[in-house]
């Protein structure tokens, strides 16, 4: 049942945040008739979404949504005083299917470091563990990793054979957790052109049933807790999640306040909520609904349920800092090739015929660091990308979106800076504070000084030669050779530097010993009783993978968790 109509307000599970893991969740915890399950989401519906469906399922189109189809929702960052005071605009969905329904797609799991690390201190989260249920996503949504056959535009195609010149990178068929280092394209979520998003994938073939429900443009206000009967591990009395409260915004505008309106909602949870509402969305609702750091919870006149002193707190994000390059006018297009240099068969049924490339490598910032962990990813767009662009971010000069040229973007993988969330007002729909404290490491901007040089060796290796006329961005040309180039390059980092806008992190999964630990190894949010946490902000440092492939990872493992905390014992519904 879709819609804002609902039938009862009492339920087994209610689901905050219909993004690409709330998506994927809600369709497993409903396989059994026996769990009834409610998903609600602030955004929109997408199945029969009108003027920007199109736009949605055409991956090659993500960068043309905006705040005025409704599918995006921008949070506007404090100044960063590493990044020449600028403040950023970080673009969430705002849609069913989450940040699946309006990035590029890319597909990447990460390493198995990445999940080593994290299951080093945090039981049943290793790589062995979680590998199930990274293929029952890559299966749910059809994902074919070896794409080296699949077309490459030129200029891309240019780059994958310069990116073969570097030290240390070798082509590779797949970019798999196995074979994270190298060159080559990237999967996609997708099906001939057409986006795989999480909606699309594991909700729409099941929404009609009837043990599910979907309710969408309705905004969680708060958690609402009540004293359990049963103690916690620690043996202390526990508040108990008993349900949510959620405002109905489909009629527009907004409601301060509104707690005697026929437009808030609440709704009970028999056995929990679970919260997938992103890095931003989860941390919010948790310092709204008082459970947070005393002292800034005292600040703005929020009741204290739960000290918790890391809610907000560990905000990571990547960093991408673009080289802008104005195209040879007398370069002319080579024939399309394929990833691997074979020449390419022709899809004219495609929606999307080429493929995004990448040459992802270890910047040896760090000699003592394994060789095959990478740090950075150089990414290679055959376009000058504008402000919309998720991958430039508003780096472009203006007057130049029109100008003929492509973009290697220096993608920083493992940022060691974190920021934090904090609350600005008790209202709930008055926007956190977000300070990303980006580039607040200098590991951070030595990682990319050292991805940027590579970046420029690339540009200056044939073939790509051919095609580069001059940079735009940095405007002078930095010479490898130049003995200020240190300077210059952080300079340029300071300049143009941006999120990748994949925030993680606010609800850090760790022991109690931990003071920035939100959760524990079974995603349950510490001092709490029925309350989870499960999306990328349950992360302790970034995935390198920094895609949707790692949200679903996490909410597949949930569902095995949650099978284990509450088993069922009907029959499996149509998957």
């Amino acid at each position: 049942s879709m819609g804002n109509l609902i039938s009862t307000n009492d339920y087994d599970y209610v689901i905050v945040g219909g993004g690409t893991a709330g998506c994927a969740l809600a369709a497993r915890l409903s396989e059994s008739p026996e769990n009834t399950v409610l998903l609600i989401e602030r955004g929109s519906n997408p199945f029969g979404f009108g003027v920007a469906a199109h736009r949605i399922d055409n991956l090659g189109k993500h960068t043309d949504l905006c705040e005025s189809d409704g599918v995006l929702k921008t949070f506007e960052t404090t100044p960063q005083a590493n990044a020449a005071g600028r403040t950023f605009a970080l673009r969430q969905a705002n849609v069913i299917g989450g940040t699946s329904a309006i990035s590029d797609g890319v597909w990447s799991f990460g390493t198995k470091d990445d999940w080593d690390d994290l299951g080093r201190v945090n039981d049943g989260w290793a790589f062995a563990r979680v590998q199930p249920g990274l293929e029952r996503a890559a299966a749910a949504t059809g994902v074919k990793t070896d794409v080296s056959h699949v077309p490459v535009a030129p200029v891309t195609s240019e780059f994958l054979a310069a990116a073969s010149k570097l030290s240390n990178c070798d082509a590779v068929p797949a970019f798999t957790p196995d074979h994270p280092i190298g060159y080559g394209a990237l999967a996609h979520a997708e099906a001939d052109g057409v986006r795989m998003s999480s909606a699309r994938a594991y909700l729409e073939h099941v929404r009609s049933r009837p043990n599910l429900t979907i309710v969408t443009n309705a905004f969680a206000k708060k958690i609402v807790f009540e004293r359990d009967q049963r103690m916690d591990e620690t043996g202390i009395w526990a508040p108990r999640a008993a349900g949510v409260q959620y405002v109905d915004t489909s009629l527009g505008g907004s409601i301060i306040n509104a707690v005697s309106s026929e437009r808030v909602k609440h709704v009970h949870a028999n056995k929990e909520v679970i919260l997938c509402a992103g890095a931003i969305g989860n941390a919010h609702l948790l310092l709204l609904s008082g459970v947070g750091p005393q002292s800034e919870l005292n600040a703005v006149g929020v009741p204290v349920v739960v000290h918790l002193e890391g809610v907000g707190r560990n905000l990571g994000d990547g960093v991408q800092v673009p080289l802008h390059v104005a195209r040879d006018p007398d370069a002319a297009d080579k024939e399309v090739k394929a990833a691997d240099g074979s020449p390419a068969v022709a899809r004219p049924e495609r929606k999307r015929p080429v493929a995004q490339a990448a040459a992802v490598i270890n910047s040896g910032f760090d000699p003592s660091a394994l060789l095959d962990r990478p740090d950075i990813a150089l990414r290679c767009s055959r376009k000058l990308r504008d402000e919309q662009s998720e991958i430039t971010a508003g780096s472009l000069p203006p007057g130049l979106i029109d100008r003929s040229g492509f973009t290697i973007s220096v993608v920083l993988l493992r940022p060691r800076a974190r920021g934090s969330l904090t609350l600005r007002s008790p209202v709930y729909d008055e926007p956190p504070s977000i300070d990303l404290n980006l580039l607040g490491s200098s590991e951070d901007v030595e990682r990319l000084k050292e991805g940027l040089q590579r970046a420029i060796e690339t540009l200056e290796t044939p073939p790509l030669r051919a095609y580069h006329k001059h940079t735009i961005a940095p405007e002078k040309p930095i010479s490898l050779e130049d003995s200020k180039r240190h300077t210059l390059l952080t300079e340029h980092i300071c300049r143009y530097s941006a999120p990748v806008m994949r925030p993680f992190g606010t609800c850090k999964m760790g022991p109690m010993s931990d003071h920035n630990a939100v959760v524990d190894a079974r995603l349950l949010v510490h001092s709490t009783l029925g309350l989870r946490v499960a999306d990328q902000s349950i992360l302790t440092s970034a995935n390198s993978g920094f895609s949707d492939a790692v949200s679903l990872a996490i909410a597949e493992r949930c569902y095995e968790i949650i099978l284990e905390d509450h088993p069922v014992t009907k029959a499996t519904q149509d998957r």
